[in-house]
Parts: structure tokens; sequence; C-alpha cells
């Protein structure tokens, strides 16, 4: 059997998920770990069971204690998120001194191997605990993204929202602020959004409505007005993460940041005809960008 593990916002949920759904298909037995989404503040926590009406079979708390090495919290009744989270730290310090179970893999180490020895391992039977975020989008095709069909609600809550974006060319551009600011993957400013937004109105004409998505729409806002961009923001319930994306995925094109949500924001976009512009880089490292697919422009 093999667990992979769920952590992050909702974008490194689908990618995780999309992993998931890619061991099946290769006929693997598979369970999903979503144990810290029970604890530990994440993002909006889990959420592709209400955005998308996905299920999955969960791995059990003694199924994850035999091949993790970190303590799953399901197990621990009452169980605070600071207690969880100072026996978090204490069990990496082991794996630190001791290095990992055999069966605790990481992203690395599964994908350093050549495809046919890395296949042939997943399929050997071996119990595995798989821990990573598997952005791999040449591996997740139609039959797997199509599982991210999200629920009629969505279509019914904001139809009147959807109906004002059917009167216009609408791209979305998304801002990511929060938990990058300051960071190594606070690389996008006005020269990007201004890069991106000319390159939809030489495609488009100039009448685009360019639709904000961020988590601080204010400071986005303001960034974008310096690249001559006066963008439109529509109102959603912010207590999901699902709404923007839904939303996002509605306009015609799309300008999206180094981050897996509007990676999905984009790719969930129906439009035959869509535009796509993403970021080069990923970080101030200069690695290249994992989060696009060939067609997307890159900039």
């Amino acid at each position: 059997m093999i667990i992979v593990r769920f952590r992050g916002g909702m974008g490194n949920q689908m990618f995780q998920h999309a992993f998931l759904l890619y061991l099946r298909r290769l006929g693997i037995p598979v369970k999903a770990d979503l144990s810290e989404y029970r604890c530990m503040e994440t993002h909006k926590g889990y959420e592709l069971d209400k955005a998308f009406g996905i299920s999955c079979e969960m791995a059990s708390a003694k199924e994850i204690r035999a091949l993790a090495d970190y303590i799953p919290v399901m197990h621990r009744f009452p169980f605070s998120k600071q207690v969880f989270q100072y026996l978090y730290k204490q069990q990496y310090k082991k794996v630190e001194k001791n290095g990992h179970k055999k069966s605790h893999i990481e992203e690395g180490v599964l994908f350093s191997l050549e495809e046919n020895e890395r296949l042939t391992r997943l399929r050997s039977g071996e119990d595995m605990y798989l821990d990573g975020y598997w952005i791999y989008p040449e591996l997740y095709d139609d039959g797997i993204t199509d599982k991210f069909s999200f629920t009629g609600k969505l279509y019914e809550l904001y139809k009147a929202t959807l109906g004002k974006m059917k009167e216009k060319k609408t791209c979305s551009i998304h801002v990511r602020c929060g938990d990058y600011t300051g960071s190594a993957l606070d690389i996008l400013d006005e020269v990007y959004y201004k890069k991106a937004a000319d390159h939809i109105r030489e495609k488009r004409g100039e009448d685009v409505c360019f639709v904000l998505f961020s988590d601080d729409c204010e400071r986005a806002s303001a960034m974008l007005k310096k690249a001559g961009i006066e963008p439109v923001i529509y109102e959603t319930d912010k207590r999901h993460a699902y709404d923007d994306m839904f939303l996002m995925s509605c306009c015609d094109d799309n300008i999206t940041a180094n981050s897996t949500y509007s990676f999905w924001g984009a790719r969930l976009n129906k439009n035959s005809d869509k535009l796509v512009i993403c970021p080069e880089y990923e970080d101030r490292e200069g690695s290249i960008n994992r989060l696009a697919m060939n067609e997307w422009i890159r900039l």
C-alpha cells in the first residue's frame, strides 16, 4: 500500500490529489493522509471535498504510524495545535539525526530515479509513505484534471457575476501577497504584470477587463494601477479558497503568479482559445517556473 501525504493550501492539495490519481491509474493501491488538517491551521484547510465533491480513501492512524516519520494527529485526543507542532519538531530532530524510515520517501528521492526504475519501484508492492508536492503538470492529462470539476452550487451562487463577466472580454490576474511577502517567492512586481497585460491587450484589444484575485486586494490593486491596469474586483466568499479559483477559471484568459493556486485557476479554464501568461521564473534563485503548460506564454 502507498500513502500520499496531503499538506499546504488548495493548489498544493490539487497537485497531491492529481498524483494520487496518477498512482491509481498505474493500478497501485493508494490512500490519503489528511491528518495535518485536523490540527494545523493551513490556509483554508482541506477543501477538495467542498470544491469538487472529491472523496478519497483515507489511511488510518495505525497505517500512517507504521510508515511515516512524523506523528499523525488523528489518533490523539484532545490534541492541541501547540502540542502537535512541538511533537512534530521533536520528531524531525530525530529524522535529521537518524535519517528517514525506509518507508518514508520524499519527492526528491523518488524522482531522482529514472522513469522505468521509478515505475518499477512504485509497482513493486512495497509499502511507502510518499511526502511531497508532486508539481509535474506533464503527468496529469485531462483524464486526471477533469476530476476537478467545480460543484454546481458555485455556478448558482455566482450566476449574476458570471453574467457580468460574459458581457466583456475578461482576463484574470492573480497577485499572491500574504506568505510570499519578503520570501524567496516574492519576485513579481508591476513590471511583470504590465508586460503580461500589454500582451493580452495586443491580442484581445484595449477593452479587456482585468479581474483581480488576491489575498490582499488593496495592496495588489495599488501595484497594478502603477502598471496602468485598472482591475475589477468581484465580491466572493473569503472563507473558502475555491470561490476565487472558480471565477478565475471562468475568465476568457489568465495571468498567473508563481503559485500552484493560479496555475490551477488557469488549467481549469475550459476556453479552447484561452491565452495564459505565466512568469518565467519561480523564485529569486532563478528556478524555471514548473507551474506552466507547454502552450502557455512565459514572461
